[in-house]
């Protein structure tokens, strides 16, 4: 087996057992990525239920261009495969001790890169037909197919497609054998694996796992170790732009949702002198020649790590117009658990106007964020963050963005991130800190007692301005003796945040002389939520609304609080503590129960009123929207203090989140509150608690597309419902698993879980489940051809509807009448019912349903040859669609612009 001249090295032909009916084996192809390790589909090796097939065995594919053969077969096990969504496996050889590997058959290391970008990139996907593969082993041709991959274009959350030049060959089974076969970039690099897929898509696309997927799992990664001695790096692809493949990428981006978040920078720095000379510097490259565009400042607590990075991000705004997004990761704020990576990148889609209902995984919502943020000119600040992890998904893909990173620890990743370390402050910059923030003249700079001052706050910045604000009321000797006094003695404290503490008691003591804003910030420290306004102060106290705006600012004037923006404020993380333990020694319980119920009450009868305005439409829906933008994350907060605190609000405030955190596309943060709320009644042999939060739960895994989890949690709760004899709960979980069947195509068992659902609301008079369930049936009618039972479904669904007032209901019923008369070739009807939904849809500011229409729109117009408005509807649905994140929806939507270009006359009428 001399033959070094191989026309495709690594390619491999992949059979198993059992035999067909006709005598043949499975059949797929792969690649030799190691010399005994095998990259190929899981569905050629493995049966649905993960039990391995019988029999592996892999035949090389070798020789030259013109004389490729099969060598003969060499036994093979399964060392990993995917789950049932990653259709993926690697084979060990396990070859005779006489056998060898041709020379040169591997060839060099595979690299392997990702398309992270929004241009196409030209692939190439080699393989071998199953009839192929099945000969003697001579004469054996295999194929080369070429196409584009398009990230913006995926078949699944966790798939891409490959747009393909040409058909499927004359005497293939459509693309039978190609399963396994690598995705490869022009230049070589592995970017994915073909994997099975029941669309057949006319035989010009086929559907392939990232290997970013992949390499997420880390027995894949281990195998990998072992074989090649290291895991390999994904790298970003370096993408090409041409006419053929931006066709569909000429429109403008769509804006951000939110442009700016960028809290307000020091209103002067006296400080830090080195470091504002030297990091502008290095963003701007005129140190080294090269910018660097992602730094973290790093250091102990109250270093001024955040005023200096918002000195920076104010003076590089005009350099990175597009957004600027400050972004709180609660790393190390007190009673605060640090935003866990799926939840911080929640927040920037959210504020980027995206959804990521799709994107199941980490890595999938990451993809999402790197593709918007990739070209614009962004600024990114993350302050306190808890590690690198936390952050390595937030980084951008390219170089056109700058992060700057705050963090009390160092975040290694040379590779990455320039650190940027502070220190306390040298004695004189601390003592011009002193006077700048006292307003003293600058003549007094040589008094000892300012040094001594700065000496007592450890020379750390957060401490000295709050001290400075006291120093404007009181001479400095006298200030120097109080603190001295202090229960703790600064000149003897080494600990950087008792030194905050010492500061903090200065401050509050001259809170005491006026009672009222002593107390309120002792009840503002109770507050569970990461900031607040003054009609939330108000519900907590009992002032009036404008006293508490200008009580607020008082405190905030003092260092005490923070302004988050206008009219919002918040405690410093290294002062919360210190006002908690304040609160905790001098209020009762009894305060604390009656301040965090009127949060609770607060936060529930006015989300109760933002949720009616929106699905009703009776009421302006915008003072509804920004009261939820504003409080999400304050309603995340209480809701979990209040399930916590076992509050009679719990309930109220966790069906409240469940809709709320729905519309924002937050279900990480969803699925937090309902495992509070199951954790609770688990202590509390709480029955009705437990079904409901399983309930719960299954919903928030269902919206997030992760369905075995969904039905795990459906399951728990139908049978604690049954137990209980709560048949209203057990026709909700019935509703639940049939949308999870339905989602899954498996449109059978959804019609069997939506019928008895919907005879048990029936009986109990439940008309919105009703409509609910009659909505579901429609659905299932529509996707299996069914238009008369799906019509009326729709139809009597639409009537429950427009009885309880619910309007998006109706918009819903509308559309599916819509997408049945235009399956029935009834254009006329269909448009009108369309339209409707739309209007609907426009008023309560459901974007989804807005695409989705938009969508039927286009058809209409495509088919009716109004080429232009179908362009134009594809268009606004396909910008819709990837602001709330829908991958799915936002590929029809291409597909449709898709059929609209092909067509040879494409004036418009």
């Amino acid at each position: 087996m001399g033959v070094t001249a191989h026309v495709h090295p690594g390619l491999v032909a992949v059979t198993a057992g059992p035999l067909d009916s006709e005598g043949r084996r499975e059949f797929s192809s792969g690649r030799l990525i190691a010399p005994s390790l095998v990259l190929t589909s899981r569905h050629g090796v493995a049966f649905g239920d993960g039990e391995h097939r019988p029999d592996i065995e892999v035949r090389l594919v070798t020789g030259p261009r013109g004389a490729v053969r099969l060598t003969e077969p060499v036994p093979c096990a399964v060392v990993w495969q995917g789950d049932a969504e990653i259709d993926a496996a690697l084979l060990k050889l396990e070859p005779e001790d006489s056998w060898t590997l041709p020379a040169g058959f591997v060839g060099p290391r595979l690299s392997w890169a990702e398309a992270t970008g929004t241009e196409p990139v030209p692939v190439a996907v080699t393989g071998m037909s199953a009839a192929a593969a099945r000969s003697t082993g001579d004469d054996t041709e295999t194929e080369t197919v070429r196409g584009t991959l398009d990230p913006l274009t995926y078949t699944r959350s966790d798939r891409f497609a490959v747009d393909l030049a040409s058909a499927w060959p004359a005497g293939w089974s459509e693309w039978s054998g190609m399963s396994g076969s690598s995705v490869l970039h022009k230049g070589g690099a592995l970017v994915g694996v073909v994997a099975w897929s029941d669309q057949p898509y006319e035989g010009r696309r086929l559907t392939a796992v990232p290997v970013r997927a992949l390499l997420a799992d880390p027995d894949f990664r281990a195998v990998l170790r072992e074989h090649l001695g290291e895991v390999p790096q994904v790298r970003p692809l370096d993408t090409e732009r041409s006419v053929d493949s931006a066709r569909l990428l000429a429109a403008p981006s769509l804006p951000s949702a939110v442009r700016s978040t960028l809290k307000a920078p020091p209103r002067r720095i006296v400080d830090r002198a080195t470091e504002r000379r030297r990091l502008p510097e290095l963003i701007t490259g005129s140190l080294s020649g090269q910018p660097e565009l992602v730094h973290a400042i790093v250091g102990m607590p109250g270093v001024g790590k955040s005023a200096l990075a918002r000195h920076l991000a104010q003076q590089f705004t005009a350099d990175f117009p597009d957004v600027q997004f400050e972004l709180d990761l609660y790393g190390h704020t007190p009673d605060q658990t640090p935003l866990d990576a799926h939840a911080a990148v929640e927040v920037l889609l959210n504020w980027a106007g995206i959804r990521a209902d799709d994107a199941r995984t980490l890595d999938a919502k990451a993809a999402l964020w790197r593709n918007w943020l990739s070209g614009r000119r962004a600024l990114l600040l993350l302050d306190n963050a808890a590690s690198v992890d936390q952050v390595s998904c937030l980084l951008p893909g390219d170089h056109s963005s700058l992060v700057l990173i705050t963090s009390r620890i160092a975040l290694h990743d040379p590779d990455r991130i320039v650190i940027t370390a502070l220190d306390t402050l040298p004695p004189e910059e601390s003592v011009q800190l002193l006077m700048s923030s006292a307003g003293l003249p600058q003549g007094e700079s040589d008094d000892p007692v300012l040094k001594e001052i700065c000496r007592a706050c450890g020379f750390l910045p957060l401490a000295v301005q709050a001290v400075g604000a006291r120093l404007r009321f009181e001479d400095p000797g006298e200030l120097l003796l109080a603190m001295r006094e202090a229960e703790s003695p600064l000149l003897e404290i080494p600990d950087a945040d008792q030194r905050v503490g010492s500061a903090f008691a200065v401050s509050y003591q001259a809170l005491e002389a006026d009672p009222v804003q002593a107390e309120l910030l002792r009840t503002l420290a109770m507050h569970p939520g990461p900031d607040l306004g003054a009609e939330l102060c108000a519900a907590m106290t009992g002032l009036q609304v404008r006293e508490c705006r200008r009580r607020l600012g008082d405190l905030a004037d003092l260092h005490l609080l923070q302004r988050m923006g206008r009219n919002r404020f918040a405690f410093h993380d290294l002062f919360l503590a210190h006002a908690r333990q304040r609160a905790m020694a001098q209020e009762p319980d009894r305060r604390w129960d009656e301040v965090l119920e009127r949060v609770f009450d607060h936060m529930t009868r006015r989300g109760e009123a933002a949720r009616q305005s929106l699905t009703t439409g009776r009421e302006d829906p915008h003072d509804a929207r920004a009261w939820l933008d504003t409080e999400r994350a304050n309603l995340v907060a209480v809701t979990l203090a209040a399930a916590r605190r076992r509050s009679p609000h719990a309930r109220r405030l966790a069906a409240l989140s469940h809709t709320v955190l729905g519309w924002f596309g937050m279900p990480t943060a969803l699925a937090s509150i309902w495992t509070a709320m199951r954790d609770v009644a688990v202590t509390d042999h709480d029955l009705p608690g437990q079904a409901d939060s399983f309930r719960g739960l299954g919903d928030a895994e269902r919206i997030r597309g992760s369905w075995a989890d969904a039905r795990t949690n459906y399951l728990r709760a139908r049978e604690i419902y049954e137990d209980l004899g709560d048949r209203r709960g057990q026709a909700g979980v019935m509703w639940g698993l049939a949308e999870v069947a339905r989602t899954q195509g498996r449109h059978a068992d959804a019609r069997e879980l939506f019928e008895p659902a919907l005879t048990m609301y029936e009986q109990l008079g439940d008309r919105r489940g009703c409509g609910d369930a009659l909505w579901g049936l429609g659905n299932v009618a529509l996707s299996t051809g069914r238009y008369e039972d799906g019509a009326d479904a729709f139809a009597r669904a639409r009537s429950i509807y427009e009885h309880l007032g619910d309007r998006q209901g109706q918009a819903q019923a509308l559309r599916g009448v819509a997408d049945i008369e235009r399956n029935r070739d009834r254009p006329a009807e269909a448009y009108d019912n369309y339209k409707s939904a739309l209007a609907i849809y426009e008023e309560i500011g459901d974007l989804r349903g807005q695409a989705q229409s938009l969508r039927g729109i286009g058809h209409l117009e495509r088919l009716d040859g109004r080429y232009d408005q179908a362009r134009d509807a594809f268009t606004r649905a396909r910008d819709l669609s990837a602001r709330i994140g829908d991958r799915r929806g936002e590929a029809d939507m291409l597909r449709g612009l898709a059929d609209v270009e092909r067509l040879p006359d494409r004036r418009g009428t």
